[in-house]
Order: C-alpha cells, then sequence, then structure tokens
C-alpha cells in the first residue's frame, strides 16, 4: 500500500472515530476501504504506539480508549525556498559536511 493511503486511511478511521460512525467490525472497514484484516492490523499497530481503540458491543462501535485527541496530519509536507525564507524570518541556512562543497 502507498504511503499516501495509508494516510488517508488512518485519517478516515479516526474521522469515523470522532464521530462515533464507525458501526461494527464489518461496517468500519468498508467505510475506510480495507480488508477485516488490514483494519486488525491497523488497530494493532495503533495499540502498540500507545494509541488504544476499544468497540462498544450495545452502541456498536469503535472508541478511543483513553480520553485523547488523535491528529492526523500530512506526514510530507513541501516547503518552497522562498517560503521557507519568510518562515524563518528572511534567514537561509546551508548546511556543509566534512569534505562537502
Amino acid at each position: 500500500m502507498k504511503l499516501f493511503d495509508e494516510f488517508e486511511i488512518i485519517r478516515r478511521m479516526f474521522d469515523l472515530i470522532r464521530k462515533k460512525q464507525t458501526g461494527c467490525t464489518s461496517t468500519f472497514h468498508k467505510r475506510i476501504g480495507v480488508s477485516r484484516g488490514k483494519l486488525y492490523n491497523l488497530l494493532n499497530e495503533l495499540h502498540d504506539i500507545g494509541i488504544v481503540i476499544k468497540y462498544d458491543k450495545h452502541l456498536k462501535y469503535f472508541y478511543l480508549r483513553d480520553d485523547i485527541e488523535v491528529n492526523v496530519e500530512a506526514p510530507i509536507q513541501v516547503i518552497k525556498k522562498d517560503e521557507l525564507r519568510k518562515i524563518r524570518g528572511g534567514f537561509s541556512y546551508s548546511f556543509h559536511f566534512f569534505g562537502q562543497g
């Protein structure tokens, strides 16, 4: 799976969790566009980094076990040099390593 596909899937996951619109496992995996097995793999990976997602059998939706907010932001941002100068207050930095230019 491509990097941005994974990012979009995870973003959709947390959007549905926040809105309490995940539904059961069968519904949730379809709504985010992955197989049921892939959903469980994602849930396990998130658990491994401390984001525990549980399922409420009575209300039939997934929720965050802990009282936390998860922000999913773009992992890569391209900034043009002129924009970077604005961000850095007009300064431009250049790093040289031993044996290089």
